[in-house]
């Protein structure tokens, strides 16, 4: 098995994360090309970027964020464009993902998007990092899209949304990669999560803000640059190993499990 350049010359927040999470699903996914039908959950969370994205590029334009019932008609236009490829609907329905949809989109209007001013939406962080002095792999572009810049007392904050059925913590944010890897550019310190919970009562949404310094950044990039090492070396000897101890790996949360337990036996969870 060879080494496909483009699988480490360019690196990304998705990449990485993968990858920390599992050789194979990694290979299933960026070497074979293997390809699953977005979940339900999935795209009602990208439907809601859709309609952040639409409402922000609005305020840039206008200077005012959309009335409420604008914000929740891109909603639930956004989400039946994207709900038409879903296939496994699982025990969700997509009238009650509509309306919860729906119901987010208005309580971040008023509490998040009103109070925030956008700077950039959707900027691409394209940033090149050099070689370490033992590796000879050459080097390497981090790339990805930040959901958003906005000005805060002054100062730019990147912020990210996240939108789904768990509510994230403290912890959570810490654990992301994606604060480091998106305030390389700029060298900002402020970064906040926007995160939306889906819940049969009552959605809510609520923001988790941190700083980031020089030395995460550096972490992150140290990380990245070992992965590519573990890629390099894996696809050189074909040995892609699966993470059975991993609280994902089970047949509802990993699309490839067909394929993982054929490759290398063993059982998945159920």
């Amino acid at each position: 098995m060879r080494i496909h350049k483009a699988n480490i010359e360019r690196m990304s927040p998705s990449k990485l994360g993968m990858w920390s999470k599992c050789q194979a699903q990694w290979k299933y996914a960026y070497i074979d090309g293997i390809r699953r039908p977005p979940s339900a959950a999935m795209r009602w969370g990208t439907a809601f970027d859709d309609t952040a994205n639409s409402s922000y590029l609005d305020k840039l334009i206008s200077g005012e964020t959309p009335a409420s019932d604008i914000v929740a008609e891109l909603f639930a236009s956004a989400w039946g464009v994207r709900s038409g490829d879903v296939e496994d609907w699982g025990k969700l329905e997509k009238d009650a993902l509509t309306d919860q949809g729906v119901d987010l989109a208005r309580q971040w209007r008023e509490g998040i998007a009103i109070k925030t001013n956008p700077v950039q939406v959707q900027p691409e962080i394209s940033v090149q990092i050099n070689a370490s002095d033992h590796d000879d792999l050459g080097s390497f572009i981090i790339r990805g899209y930040a959901d958003l810049i906005a000005e805060e007392n002054g100062k730019r904050i990147v912020i990210d949304h996240k939108a789904g059925a768990r509510r994230w913590s403290e912890a959570d944010a810490i654990r992301s990669i994606q604060p480091a890897i998106y305030t390389i550019p700029g060298g900002e310190d402020n970064f906040a999560f926007h995160i939306g919970v889906r819940a049969k009562k009552k959605v809510s949404i609520y923001t988790i803000s941190r700083t980031v310094g020089q030395d995460e950044r550096l972490s992150v990039v140290n990380r990245m640059r070992k992965a590519r090492r573990q890629i390099a070396h894996a696809s050189t000897t074909g040995d892609f190993m699966p993470n059975r101890e991993h609280q994902l790996c089970s047949k509802r949360w990993c699309g490839f499990w067909k394929e993982c337990v054929a490759d290398h036996g063993g059982v998945v969870a159920d």
